[in-house]
């Protein structure tokens, strides 16, 4: 993989959202880092800046429609970046045509073997105590993200019409659920626990609409879950064939949808296995990042890292950490910011 000199100045490094570390299999990064959400703050924009003086940026597709969105300090998102790793199936409605692109989720990245039923739940075979199980967490934008308004008239046909025993994972308040047959109600839990529920779950129910990059439906397949999924979902659908589950469109169909998905000889694993993984996923965002800079080398080794690297003069109050960031790889200057929103 190309790598530029590199200088030592003093560094921050911790989660900090919307910016995304790209990074080798030791965290070293490679002149390249993702930007996965709007710019709300004007810290967000500070970091951005100073990003863009020594990382070349491509944008990610994970939160909601963004780049499309109208949210936060800047009006266009599309220019900011060098390219876009997305997950719609009809990308020219986010999405200048214009602009380089691929069909490329953070989703796509989980680790198989990390995510297994034995390395979570100790067996390759682990006991089923629920036909299926929805996650959503309280509060008005899980609700939304979640489809909630659509969960709770699917639960109802897929409880009482089905007769399968669900679990709803992640709160406990539930104000507007009239029933509760056959439905088991748990509140939030570590991540490794929600996983061990997935994994003692027959099939994952996935209503959701605006969800743009669900790692809990590829964490399902590594898991050997099917999953019955949202057919309008905005990302995700593409994890979604006859070796993995089923689509279904409203309350109407779905007790049909979830008959045939818990019936159907599906082996998501090894599906997952076979086409995503850190591996592939790596191979796919090297090779674009390749056709976007010529000197940067497809590679196997590539992670996306939420540990972002930061400048420490970006925000004073980031623990400093002594380390290294790559010299600018790039020749041009970074693409104009568009407007700000309220400025015409």
């Amino acid at each position: 993989m190309f790598r530029s000199p590199r200088i030592q100045v003093a560094l921050t490094r911790r989660r900090v959202w919307p910016f995304l570390g790209i990074v080798d299999k030791d965290g070293r990064d490679g002149g390249w880092c993702g930007l996965t959400g709007p710019l709300r703050r004007q810290v967000d924009l500070d970091i951005y800046y100073e990003l863009r003086r020594t990382f070349r940026i491509v944008g990610f597709s994970s939160h909601v429609t963004f780049p499309a969105v109208k949210d936060g300090l800047v009006k266009d998102y599309g220019r900011l970046c060098d390219g876009w790793c997305h997950c719609f199936r009809q990308p020219d409605d986010y999405i200048s045509p214009t602009l380089p692109r691929a069909l490329i989720s953070e989703s796509d990245f989980v680790d198989y073997q990390a995510v297994s039923p034995q390395t979570i739940c100790g067996s390759s075979a682990p006991q089923k105590d629920f036909d299926f199980i929805y996650v959503c967490l309280p509060g008005r934008w899980a609700e939304i993200t979640k489809n909630w308004a659509l969960a709770k008239a699917c639960l109802y046909r897929l409880c009482n019409d089905l007769g399968l025993k669900g679990l709803l994972l992640g709160r406990w308040q539930i104000l507007d659920l009239p029933f509760r047959r056959n439905l088991t109600i748990v509140g939030d839990v570590p991540r490794r626990i929600a996983l061990q529920y997935v994994g003692r779950s027959r099939m994952l129910f996935v209503p959701s609409l605006m969800d743009a990059s669900p790692r809990l439906l590829a964490e399902a397949l590594c898991m050997d879950v099917p999953i019955l999924v949202n057919h309008k979902i905005l990302g995700g659908w593409k994890y979604v064939t006859q070796s993995t589950g089923t689509f279904f469109d409203s309350d109407e169909d779905v007790a049909q949808a979830a008959a045939q998905c818990l019936s159907s000889s599906t082996d998501p694993r090894a599906w997952f296995h076979a086409n995503y993984g850190p591996v592939r996923s790596s191979l796919r965002l090297s090779s674009f990042l390749h056709s976007l800079d010529g000197d940067f080398d497809p590679t196997a080794s590539l992670r996306l890292a939420h540990e972002a690297v930061l400048p420490s003069g970006a925000n004073p109050g980031f623990r400093l950490n002594p380390s290294g960031i790559t010299q600018p790889v790039w020749l041009r200057p970074p693409p104009a910011l568009g407007h700000f929103q309220g400025d015409e």
